[in-house]
């Protein structure tokens, strides 16, 4: 049997050197695991479906009403005919609740 090979024991600098790269990893995984927990629980905030979004009951109530676009801006015809006739019936549109459950964009009814 051949003799063990001793390796040489590191300096204090290098110890040090060592606990803090080690503390730094450990503090960045802990807050790579806090973020990804954080952003997901977030995220898990779901609208209740059966919930009926706003709308507005009364057709005074969304006046002034919001520009509608230009219809002949888009190709598609659905869409274009879509268009037309929110230009047509602002006010129907505006008692229609937006099931898109997107009230924090700043949508208030179908109009929107």
């Amino acid at each position: 049997m051949g003799r063990k090979k001793q390796l040489p024991k590191p300096t204090l600098a290098e110890s040090k050197a060592a606990i803090v790269f080690g503390g730094a990893f450990t503090l960045l995984c802990l807050g790579g695991v806090y973020a990804v927990y954080h952003v997901s629980s977030l995220r898990s905030v779901r609208p209740d479906l059966n919930q009926i979004p706003v709308y507005f009951k009364r057709v005074q109530d969304a006046t002034p009403f919001p520009q509608t676009l230009d219809p002949a801006q888009f190709q598609t015809a659905n869409i274009r005919e879509a268009y037309s006739v929110a230009k047509e019936i602002p006010g129907v549109l505006a008692q229609q609740p937006c099931y898109c459950y997107c009230q924090r964009m700043g949508h208030r009814s179908l109009l929107d």
